[in-house]
């Protein structure tokens, strides 16, 4: 073999070998429909930096990433790990009739489903998203510590 021939072959497995190193270094896809290994505690997950060492975790963030991929369905999912499932989005209430509300003592006002719904109207206006007033006695009728939107107790007619 002649200088010329080992120098072309020693820059060919130069070449060869920074490739393999290059392609060592390349980080696999954290997506489930092409990672079998896929997991949500893996960096950029929904469960990145919570997993640590528990086994369980990680066993959930397999199923996880699966479910948040649409591989899995709530129905499909193992139900030993559905406590890692994301809570289902609260149903909205729409309230579609009007309703009598105490605004005093003896005192009772009709409050429009537009009211019970979130609007402002007739003596009644919303001082925060969970504080509904009255302005005839400025009393406050409607607390999120005791109701909220779409959970009155009464609306039957007095």
């Amino acid at each position: 073999m002649t200088k010329r021939h080992l120098a072309i072959f020693m820059v060919f497995v130069t070449l060869l070998s920074v490739l393999h190193v290059l392609a060592a270094d390349e980080v696999p896809s954290n997506d489930p429909t092409v990672n079998e290994n896929a997991n949500a505690c893996y960096e950029g997950g929904s469960m990145a930096g919570k997993c640590g060492d528990d086994i369980v975790l990680w066993q959930a963030g397999w199923y996880l990433i699966r479910f948040e991929a649409g591989i899995y369905t709530r129905e499909t999912f193992p139900t030993g790990f559905a406590w890692v499932l994301p809570p289902l989005p609260e149903e909205e209430v729409t309230i579609n009739t009007d309703c009598y509300i105490q605004v005093g003592p003896a005192e009772f006002e009709l409050a429009p489903s537009a009211v019970l719904n979130g609007a402002n109207g007739g003596t009644f206006y919303w001082n925060s998203p969970t504080d509904l007033e009255s302005s005839l006695n400025g009393w406050q009728i409607w607390d999120s510590g005791v109701w909220s939107v779409g959970h009155y107790g009464d609306c039957s007619p007095l």
